[in-house]
């Protein structure tokens, strides 16, 4: 601090050198009253101690004003560069609140519960860090927040870029144009590199009803969509929805494509399992085989006497048939053997089998003779 003449000492006196005067205060109680402006040089100010204004005036320094303790302002009031409250911080002690301005307009908040309200874009030049069981919340009733990842901002053009989007699908990068074209109204994330990309999200069906979707694509050459384990392809389904997967497990519905080939079982396997055409043309090319039985009309294959036929009939026990077999014909080229049975069951129940031609086998399967 500039020397000050000794008739500016005086310990009831504080002498402070501004805009080139000596202003003169003198002490009265907690307080220094202002009694004299003289002639000074500019310099640094220091005060050493507490320091109030009176009067009501405004003091002005022009140099540098260093203060080592605290500065007290009162509750609403302004610290504020330039112009009042145009580039300013406002701290009020009734709503616990500081208020930081920029261009005269509400920046940034904090309030009594330490949370931090901004009124515009934040944007972290470096990494952004939330510790502990810090929370990230975005939006509000009417509003539409978003996240977007910036990876490669391409010269093409927005639907070439290389970022991650979620948020609305109203607000995608390139609308509902490509690399999806997903259409409006839906919610999820988008992902999408060079004019290709993939939506996973829910998308209207009806007002205030969504319908989970995965989207991918802008040209046939964007497929398969894969799925994979460890690094390999196991399900893939292409544009056209074909899907390939080395097993099927579970119920078919609907129509075997005609195409569709299978495996051909053992000859007489008698289960539930699906005959192929190969199957059933072995097994009736191997007649008389197993439960098949040959039968033949005309007089070159006469069939004389009985026919037994036997069938389970419960547990462990057996029931036989004595069958007579009559043939009826017509003037026409169809021509009908009768089987007429009467056995343990007591009944006669009957079976035509018919004939076309003279020379033909009919193989019975299984065919009950009971009603």
């Amino acid at each position: 601090m500039p020397h000050l003449p000794d008739e500016n000492f005086n310990p009831r006196w504080l002498a402070l050198r501004i805009d080139e005067k000596v202003l003169k205060m003198k002490k009265s109680k907690k307080t220094f009253q202002k009694i004299k402006d003289s002639p000074a040089s500019s310099g640094l100010v220091t005060v050493d101690g507490p320091f109030t204004q009176a009067g009501g005036g405004a003091t002005t320094l022009s140099g540098t004003l260093n203060v080592d303790g605290e500065v007290i302002i009162g509750s609403g009031e302004y610290l504020s560069w330039g112009t009042s409250g145009a580039t300013a911080i406002e701290g009020s002690t009734v709503s616990d609140k500081m208020r930081f301005y920029t261009d005269s307009t509400l920046a940034l908040t904090l309030d009594a519960s330490q949370d931090a309200t901004f009124a515009g874009t934040v944007t972290a030049a470096d990494l952004l860090t939330v510790n502990g069981d810090g929370h990230l919340f975005l939006g509000a009733d009417g509003e539409t927040p978003k996240i977007d990842m910036m990876y490669v901002d391409s010269p093409n053009g927005i639907g070439w870029d290389t970022r991650i989007f979620t948020g609305r699908t109203d607000d995608l990068p390139n609308a509902q144009s490509f690399p999806t074209s997903t259409i409006a109204g839906g919610f999820g994330t988008q992902y999408q590199a060079n004019s290709d990309g993939a939506f996973f999200g829910i998308i209207p069906y009806a007002t205030g009803h969504y319908r989970p979707v995965i989207n991918w694509g802008d040209d046939a050459a964007d497929t398969p969509f894969s799925f994979q384990f460890n690094g390999t392809n196991i399900v893939n389904i292409s544009y056209a929805g074909t899907v390939s997967a080395p097993i099927f497990s579970g119920d078919h519905q609907g129509t075997i494509n005609t195409a569709t080939t299978g495996f051909t079982q053992t000859a007489g396997d008698d289960s539930t399992k699906i005959a192929t055409t190969a199957y059933a043309d072995a097994a009736a090319a191997a007649v008389p085989i197993g439960n098949y039985l040959p039968l033949a009309a005309g007089s070159g294959y006469p069939l004389t006497g009985r026919l037994d036929l036997t069938s389970a009939a419960g547990t462990g026990s057996t029931s036989t048939s004595t069958s007579t077999i009559t043939s009826t014909s017509t003037s026409t080229s169809t021509n009908f053997s009768t089987i007429t049975s009467t056995g343990a069951t007591g009944g006669t129940p009957t079976r035509d089998f018919p004939t076309l031609g003279t020379h033909t086998r009919v193989a019975l399967l299984g065919i009950p003779l009971t009603p």
